[in-house]
């Protein structure tokens, strides 16, 4: 591995646990456990800017990724909680169906 590669890891890391959290929160359902990964990501980023290390064109990346994953995560989870209420909301019964049917009532 090359020097300017070993001293950058915080910037890599964010990088890549920012990706790992945008791939998370594109699966219904799991969208919540986005927010680990996307966190640790965030905090990763900016302390390997405020430490002035090398790659901060990669931090920089990794915060831009980390935001949109956060916005990603709130869009997935509305849809979410939307397909759940679809899916656990009984259909509501048409007025007058049961006396249109024949033998109920006669």
């Amino acid at each position: 591995m090359t020097d300017a590669a070993q001293r950058r890891p915080l910037s890599r890391s964010a990088l890549v646990l920012a990706i790992v959290g945008i791939g998370t929160s594109l699966v219904p359902f799991l969208t919540v456990f986005a927010v680990i990964p996307l966190t640790a990501a965030l905090v990763f980023a900016i302390v390997a800017l405020a430490k002035r290390a090398d790659g901060r064109g990669t931090s920089i990346a990794a915060l831009i990724v980390a935001l949109v994953g956060y916005a990603m995560t709130v869009v997935m989870f509305l849809v979410s909680v939307g397909i759940f209420v679809w899916l656990v909301t009984p259909e509501p019964a048409t007025p007058g169906a049961l006396a249109a049917s024949p033998g109920v009532g006669a």
